[in-house]
């Protein structure tokens, strides 16, 4: 193992830890380049190879045009303070970084050219701080959030029904997951957070099956954990979208609702169209053909260590 792996590790997750303990904007924006520049530095080290370097530099570029934008509603900010360009400015910025819909071309690429850990990477830790910038900016629920909220539900949902693989389908779910984290935050810290943790360990434990992707077992793990993304119940995903949808019908967005309610049933039927292949192809006897890899193990006790710390 390289010697500096320890503290490409160690920068990377004090980039993640640190945005929880942060109200200061200019503080947030520093952790979130440092966070850009770790997660580059990880992606460069254990894969280097031209392709991967091509993948790297697109993302760098994505993040850096995103940041200019950002710093540019700073500006605003101190210099005018003017309401109307913060907000396009500024949430602009955020959807760019958050592969929101539709701001989302760069997203799709990048992860199919990508192996499945950093895929995962990019589809949950990588938007913890954006979404963190998001909830401080204190930006109430309106017109412009559920617009791109409902665009980017829309396009992840409806593209989804001509995905041909798991990768492919998890990239477009989280495209659409994006809009309930959306309507979340503006809603309750706790709503977003506890949407996001559920999400984080359904596409974490799908992440490890893929590792034993020809075990029966472990593909029945993807099809629950599916499920669980998708929000039926009585998995784990159904409750903070239950939350989201009451505080819907509390502020009177009927609309909303109903619209979000029936894109969730299109992405439950994707979700169980793609599992039908996955866990009937697969021979019966192949069950308990191999047993889980260490490093398996102990990827999954330090995720649960890091979100525990979260809370």
């Amino acid at each position: 193992m390289n010697k500096n792996f320890p503290l490409i590790i160690l920068f990377y997750s004090i980039s993640l830890s640190a945005p929880f303990s942060l109200s200061n904007w200019f503080s947030l924006w520093m952790t979130l380049e440092m966070n850009t520049l770790s997660f580059l530095t990880l992606y460069l080290f254990f894969f280097k190879s031209n392709k991967f370097s091509e993948n790297a530099m697109t993302y760098f570029l994505i993040q850096a045009i995103s940041s200019i934008i950002l710093m540019s509603s700073f500006f605003n900010i101190l210099c005018f303070s003017t309401f109307f360009d913060i907000s396009i400015l500024f949430f602009f910025s955020i959807l760019l970084k958050l592969a929101v819909a539709p701001n989302h071309s760069w997203l799709i690429p990048l992860t199919l050219s990508s192996p499945w850990l950093l895929t995962f990477l990019l589809l949950t830790l990588q938007k913890i701080i954006p979404i963190i910038f998001l909830e401080s900016s204190q930006m109430e629920l309106n017109f412009l959030i559920l617009l791109f909220s409902l665009i980017s539900a829309v396009t992840g949902s409806m593209k989804n029904l001509i995905s041909k693989s798991l990768k492919m389908l998890l990239i477009l779910s989280s495209i659409s997951n994006m809009s309930w984290i959306l309507i979340g935050v503006m809603i309750s810290s706790m709503l977003w957070k506890f949407f996001f943790l559920i999400y984080f360990f359904s596409l974490n434990f799908i992440f490890l099956s893929k590792e034993k992707n020809q075990n029966f077992n472990y593909s029945l793990m993807i099809f629950l954990n599916l499920l669980s993304i998708g929000g039926i119940p009585p998995m784990m995903g159904f409750f903070p979208k239950l939350n989201i949808c009451a505080e819907l019908l509390n502020l009177n967005l009927k609309f909303i609702f109903v619209l979000l309610f029936i894109l969730s049933i299109l992405d439950l039927f994707v979700y169980l169209r793609q599992t039908y292949f996955v866990n009937f192809s697969t021979p019966a006897t192949l069950i308990w053909q191999h047993q889980m890899k260490k490093p398996l193990k102990t990827w999954m006790i330090l995720n649960f260590i890091i979100f525990l710390m979260m809370l």
